[in-house]
């Protein structure tokens, strides 16, 4: 594969011997240390093979010394092809301006991902690296990834890991948020009384839950405790202990609950 490619990029023909002695010149060649491939004999008795470009230039007193004649039958390679193609120049600058082009774009960044986030949205962490001055279509040499790891944790605290790549025109972002769910308190089921926020007179009182300590009518003061929430219920032989719950007007407008 590595002769065929440096085969092409110099050139090589493909000629035809004949003469007076063909073994001859082969063995000439053979001896300068001249490289010839793809040796046939035709029906007419004559040879053909491949040479390169600069061993042809090199084999004339060989041709003069074994009595032969070479003649070309082919031409092959870059140099060939480019010579065939002079007049065609505006195909080779296309394709020039071609890779020219796609190798300035390779210097930006055209894309931008996210992964790992799930408490962040994608539009809230883009408008943060705005803030960066990043987007884009920015050159990747002014992207440091280290800062921008380092500014996504202090601006995040539910992030606890995040690492920055660029690949390709890519860059990459993994975010690993924090796991630990917050949990849920617990229902106070402690029982509790309810008392008298201020002195005044019951005027009305509805009591759902408890005994009531007090009726209406009656005048209580500060503290006082209108419904209590100790008291035992007798169920399936088992004493219970509840809260109370209830509601309580008093007759200058103070509500005890």
């Amino acid at each position: 594969m590595i002769e065929w490619l440096l085969h092409n990029w110099e050139g090589y023909v493909r000629l035809r011997l004949h003469g007076y002695s063909p073994e001859r010149f082969l063995n000439l060649c053979n001896a300068r240390g001249l490289e010839v491939w793809g040796l046939i004999c035709n029906r007419d008795g004559d040879y053909e093979f491949f040479m390169t470009v600069e061993g042809y230039r090199r084999v004339k007193p060989l041709v003069r010394k074994a009595q032969v004649r070479l003649h070309i039958t082919g031409r092959y390679g870059l140099p060939f092809f480019i010579y065939r193609h002079r007049k065609r120049w505006y195909y080779g600058a296309g394709i020039m301006a071609f890779f020219m082009v796609l190798y300035v774009m390779s210097l930006f960044i055209w894309d931008i991902q996210f992964e790992g986030n799930y408490r962040y949205t994608y539009d809230t962490l883009v408008r943060f690296l705005d803030t960066q001055d990043i987007d884009y279509g920015m050159l990747k040499a002014r992207i440091n990834c280290e800062d921008l790891e380092a500014s996504m944790r202090t601006s995040f605290p539910e992030i606890t890991w995040v690492s920055a790549r660029v690949s390709g025109t890519r860059l990459l972002i993994h975010i690993k948020e924090n796991e630990v769910l917050s949990t849920i308190p617990e229902k106070d089921e402690t029982p509790c009384d309810i008392v008298a926020s201020q002195p005044g007179v019951i005027t009305s009182m509805v009591v759902r839950q408890g005994v009531a300590q007090v009726c209406v009518g009656d005048e209580v003061e500060e503290g006082q405790v209108l419904v209590s929430g100790h008291y035992r219920r007798q169920r399936g032989g088992n004493q219970c202990l509840h809260g109370s719950r209830g509601r309580g007007y008093c007759g200058q407008d103070c509500q005890a609950i």
